[in-house]
């Protein structure tokens, strides 16, 4: 019985397709889990009746990971820029226990710190859902990435967006931006001094200055 013609030719492209992924040519995405560099700084910067305010996080941790397509890469702030402007991180998380905000006036850290349910909800929390990568406006800035998730605070998660503004260093991706807030949005009545004597704003402003960086 002879073979069909179309047979031979098959043989030699499941040979070639065997022999590409042999050889490495086609490779699975490397997982890239990213950190926080040490020196990152988070902070709210608020106003009072009596003057402004600044608490600072004295610990917290940013998580994320994504999936580098092709072999191992350039490691540090190329590596971390390509995976950014690739939308191929797909998890970030900022963790900050309210526990550690420290405005340098213990009283107010109290009233802070009561007012936002420490005891029952110790942690602020935002959880990135998607981004885009956006034209830099600014010299300092290589991009622009719009963030959409959820922040949860005082037992309340609240949908929220923002920009980090992005500039490659040596070791990762170099993140700055803030984002303004309304403590009453998450349940939190502005902190009282003094019997309410002195009365905080209900705007506040979160700031962060951090660098991401990757590991394999």
């Amino acid at each position: 019985m002879r073979m069909p013609r179309s047979a031979p030719r098959l043989s030699r492209i499941a040979r070639l397709i065997a022999g590409i992924v042999l050889s490495g040519t086609v490779r699975a995405a490397t997982p890239v889990v990213l950190s926080v560099a040490p020196g990152g700084k988070v902070w709210l910067e608020g106003d009072s009746t009596l003057h402004k305010y600044k608490a600072s996080a004295k610990a917290f941790t940013l998580t994320g990971n994504a999936l580098k397509k092709g072999a191992p890469g350039l490691g540090g702030g190329p590596e971390t820029e390509q995976l950014a402007r690739a939308q191929e991180v797909g998890t970030l998380q900022l963790t900050l226990p309210v526990g550690q905000l420290s405005s340098g006036e213990k009283g107010l850290d109290e009233n802070l710190q009561k007012a936002m349910k420490a005891a029952a909800f110790p942690n602020v929390v935002f959880k990135m859902a998607n981004y885009q990568v956006l034209q830099s406006a600014t010299p300092q800035a290589s991009m622009v990435l719009h963030l959409r998730g959820t922040l949860s605070m005082a037992g309340v998660e609240r949908p929220v967006e923002l920009n980090a503004h992005a500039d490659t260093v040596t070791r990762g991706l170099h993140l700055v931006g803030s984002k303004a807030l309304l403590m009453s949005d998450y349940g939190i009545k502005p902190p009282v001094l003094m019997g309410g004597l002195i009365k905080t704003a209900d705007q506040v402003m979160v700031r962060f200055d951090v660098e991401l960086v990757p590991s394999l």
